[in-house]
């Protein structure tokens, strides 16, 4: 399964779904990231954090062209894979491709786990992404910048920059954002598609911050400040593009390998000919150890001396390197490491591996070889014994898997028998044709031994299952929790950059009250619902909250809470004399501020199109739907509206209700004091305090970040949007319109265009319109993708009224008023009253018949067609007459149906001998 997936961009209802390809709703492990990218101008899905962090250096890497998902290879080749299957292909403006091999944990050794790769296959693992963490948090700042803007990006911005900073000058950020008549948003946009496309260059294994120097390298003045030597994604220098076998070498060699490796005269007799002039693969220094490093770099001069033509006398009087160590040394790295490439410095790595694991070890020979016995009598162990077991025998690691993990959790956990797992291996093994002279029955422990150890392995592997069939759920509950998790390898480095949407449930029944704009007021209890709020990731500050009012939140509720934290003061009540209601970002004037990751849970609200593409072409962040258990713990939230509620369990006590406008404000002081107070996570400091601190110190990066002015003024993704067919009908008088929210939406541009008027019943939809969440006046609308300017509603121009609250009156007051109708019809004559004026008691066609009458008119049927009431009816004019002489005996009922009966079918009466229940007879009831 691939790992990285690309769609259509844009905000298009219409496309593709990027909710579609996140179907592990409910695996606890998914992890996904959806961003935009700028390079491939792709929505793009990334699984695990290492694909994502690798996407995003892809992104601001002028040497990278272009990257994707790796291509699929043949059967043979994935067997041959296996595990190290590469997930991304990467190709370089020099016309290179190289296949990255990505993976959060390399087992024991990432040095081992590059042995077993595959040829041409490079391996990125976790511990390189932490290890380059500012360089990470900077391409992520510079992506979401561009991002954020490529509906409003104009060459002003970018022709002001390049003016400002010619061929070969350079400046500091502070002196590009600070250019007069442009917005900062645009300046730092172009700022960033400048650096990516490596117009401007800039050190950004450093945070960058307002004092960051940037220069323009285009010109022939740009000597004085060079592009820094780039590396690949893991940390380490390209693949060495090799020349053929057989040519001369010289001729694609590059003038720098020519001039530092000699001339055709200095050939070396151990270097190849098509090796001698390349670029040989080399490591990353800045990876390896102090100690290693030291002597890696001793080593690799005294390689580039015999490269170069020196003697050996002066490499050893120079280098300390003998003559034998360096024909050692240069015939390991001239080694090859498969087709067209070498092992090159790499070898020169200490406890570097070159040969592949053999069968049998080469240096331990058994006790019978040593006597001179026979080849069967060898044994067959040795080094990578077990690991060349698995690869052999085919289905033996899925099968062990299934032995330690194929179990149900358990309450109270159970005990691994690791006897019993070996004897089921060891039958396995028999059915594979692996008997008592092969590996591992040759042991003197049988393999039990080799066993116990990957089972080890598959328990570190799949922790949480682990811990939840032998431990107990209790105890895989607590694992998620508090320990036991794996650590986050993308964390945020600067406040207000990693955000986290969350909702807080409140279990207890609420009556909630509110007052409509006519000074009504409306009452709904709710048997549970939602605090939405938004926390920031590194100082645990609330940013924004919005009252959900919902049994289950929906989108349009997750969309809302970041339009408040947009535009705080569209929302603002209007009972709040004292600005208790001023969120955090509204306190430092920071309204709008970008940000790079938002990070929201599994959640069917969560998983929509509109909600995933609202927040990333808005603010350009990634949607990160990550595992709940690697997020910042939930007791922030919980400690936010803690207080919040144990106000509404106090008033709550079944008679009274609570007006939403109160709890609206107590929520609000709730996230103000918790912003405000102390806490031991910061080191006895409140997170707005924290905030103040990092806005004033430079050397905490660019925090103020807002977005462009045009966005804020028309957060055109926030929106809430409507599909609708335009109605009317020009003979009655009434013009184009379109209904929605118990509202007609129109204007002159639509009234217009009387084409566009569906007929009626049919529900083809040819206008799309959006409506500002917080008033639904404000409202435009679009006809095949043409805008056709603001729509006028046709009631309530002057009453300011969002989207949610007409969703709460509508559904509060629609259960009024269907109660209060149902009240009005409670006694009898006004119920038949109602019935008389139904509409089944004044059609044309005679009206069904109610079901009492139906029994009763069936049961009389049955009894006058079997006999029954012939018989009651005789006996009743018996008993009248009181008549002395000695009854008939009467016939039995199943004798008098069968004399009756005779000759006719069920629909003319006949007996209903299949308990057909058909009413018999040729008149119809109803």
């Amino acid at each position: 399964m691939p790992r990285l997936f690309s769609m259509s961009p844009g905000f298009s209802r219409d496309g593709e779904s990027a909710s579609r390809i996140i179907g592990h709703r409910s695996d606890p492990e998914a992890n996904f990231w959806v961003f935009h990218s700028n390079k491939r101008d792709k929505l793009m899905v990334a699984q695990t954090d290492v694909v994502f962090a690798c996407s995003i250096l892809f992104e601001m890497n002028p040497e990278i062209v272009s990257y994707g998902p790796a291509p699929a290879q043949s059967p043979d080749v994935e067997l041959e894979m296996k595990d190290f299957r590469p997930d991304v292909v990467v190709r370089y403006a020099d016309g290179r491709q190289e296949l990255i091999c990505c993976r959060r944990e390399p087992g024991s050794s990432k040095k081992a786990m590059s042995k077993r790769l595959p040829v041409g296959v490079r391996l990125i693992t976790g511990r390189d992404i932490v290890e380059r963490r500012i360089e990470l948090d900077n391409c992520l700042f510079l992506s979401a910048s561009i991002t954020a803007v490529l509906d409003y990006t104009s060459p002003a911005a970018r022709f002001a920059i390049l003016d400002r900073f010619g061929p070969g000058t350079q400046g500091t950020i502070r002196q590009i954002l600070g250019i007069p008549g442009i917005d900062p948003a645009l300046l730092r946009g172009a700022m960033a598609a400048l650096i990516a496309e490596g117009t401007l260059v800039t050190d950004l294994t450093m945070l960058l911050t307002l004092d960051t120097v940037v220069a323009n390298i285009t010109g022939s003045g740009a000597s004085t400040y060079k592009r820094p030597q780039r590396t690949s994604a893991s940390g380490m220098a390209p693949e060495a593009s090799n020349p053929p076998a057989g040519g001369n070498g010289k001729a694609e060699a590059s003038e720098d390998a020519t001039a530092s490796f000699g001339t055709g005269t200095s050939r070396r007799t151990l270097i190849p000919p098509e090796y001698r002039f390349a670029q040989w693969p080399a490591p990353d220094e800045v990876s390896l150890p102090e100690k290693a490093r030291k002597k890696y770099r001793e080593k690799k001069a005294g390689i580039d001396a015999y490269r170069k033509g020196m003697s050996f006398e002066d490499i050893k009087h120079d280098y300390g390197m003998s003559e034998n160590e360096i024909y050692r040394v240069v015939k390991r790295c001239v080694t090859p490491a498969g087709p067209g490439s070498i092992h090159g410095y790499f070898a020169v790595l200490p406890y570097y591996r070159i040969a592949e694991p053999r069968d049998g070890g080469a240096g331990c020979r058994s006790k019978s070889e040593e006597k001179g016995g026979d080849a069967e009598d060898k044994n067959p162990g040795g080094p990578w014994a077990w690991t060349r077991l698995l690869k052999s025998v085919v289905g033996l690691e899925a099968f062990l898997e299934d032995i330690v993990l194929d179990h149900p959790p358990s309450d109270a956990g159970k005990r691994l028998d690791v006897d019993e797992c070996w004897k089921k291996m060891k039958d396995f093994l028999a059915t594979k044709g692996v008997g008592a002279k092969d590996y591992p029955l040759t042991n003197a422990d049988y393999g039990r031994d080799a066993l116990r150890k990957h089972i080890e392995t598959i328990r570190n592997r799949h922790a949480q299952r682990y811990i939840g069939i032998y431990y107990g759920e209790t105890s895989a509950k607590r694992a998620r929790q508090i320990g036991g998790t794996p650590a986050r390898i993308i964390c945020p480095v600067r406040p207000g950059s990693f955000l986290q949407l969350d909702y807080y449930r409140i279990d207890k029944a609420t009556k909630i009250a509110r007052r409509n704009p006519a000074g009504e007021l409306f009452e709904e209890t709710l048997p549970r619902w939602y605090v939405a709020l938004l926390v920031d990731s590194l100082h645990w500050s609330v940013l924004s909250r919005h009252p959900t009012l919902e049994i289950n939140p929906s989108a349009a509720s997750a969309i809302e809470t970041l339009d408040r934290y947009v535009h705080p003061e569209q929302y603002r009540l209007e009972n709040d004399p004292h600005g208790d209601d001023r969120l955090f970002f509204e306190q430092f004037g920071l309204t709008g501020n970008c940000f790079c990751v938002l990070a929201v849970d599994n959640a069917k609200c969560n998983l929509t199109d509109n909600f995933i593409r609202a927040g990333i072409y808005t603010f350009g962040c990634a949607v990160n739907f990550g595992p709940t258990y690697n997020w910042v713990t939930r007791a922030v939230c919980e400690r936010a509206i803690g207080d919040i509620s144990r106000r509404v369990n106090d008033m709550n006590d079944g008679e009274s209700a609570v007006e939403l406008n109160t709890f609206i404000l107590d929520l609000a002081r709730a996230c103000n004091q918790h912003n405000s107070d102390r806490t031991e996570r910061l080191c006895q400091t409140s997170p707005s305090t924290a905030f103040r601190n990092a806005l004033n110190d430079v050397s905490k990066g660019l925090v103020a970040a807002p977005l462009a002015r045009e966005a804020v003024a028309d957060s055109k993704y926030l929106d809430h949007y409507f599909d609708a067919a335009v109605r009317g009908n020009l003979k009655k008088g009434v013009m184009p319109h379109c209904n929605t929210l118990g509202r007609r939406y129109s204007n002159d541009e639509l009234k217009g265009h009387p084409e566009l008027i569906q007929p009626g019943g049919s529900n083809v939809t040819n206008l799309t319109g959006r409506i500002k969440r917080w008033d639904l006046r404000d409202a435009q609308g679009a006809v095949n993708n043409t805008p056709i300017g603001k729509l006028e509603p046709d009631r309530q121009r002057g009453i300011k009224i969002s989207v949610s609250d007409w969703t709460f009156f509508y559904r509060v007051g629609g259960n009024l008023k269907t109660r209060e109708r149902l009240d009005r019809v409670d006694s009898v004559p006004e119920r038949e009253a109602a019935d008389r004026r139904s509409r089944s008691a004044t059609s044309k066609k005679p009206g069904k018949a109610s079901a009492p009458a139906l029994q009763e008119e069936r049961q009389l049927r049955r009894e006058t067609y079997h006999g029954r009431r012939e018989v009651v009816e005789n006996s009743a004019a018996d008993d009248d007459g009181k008549s002395k002489e000695p009854a008939e005996p009467a016939k039995p009922v199943r004798a008098v149906e069968l004399q009756e009966q005779q000759g006719r079918n069920i629909w003319e009466g006949g007996a209903d001998r299949f308990g057909l229940n058909v009413i018999r007879g040729g008149r119809r009831f109803g």
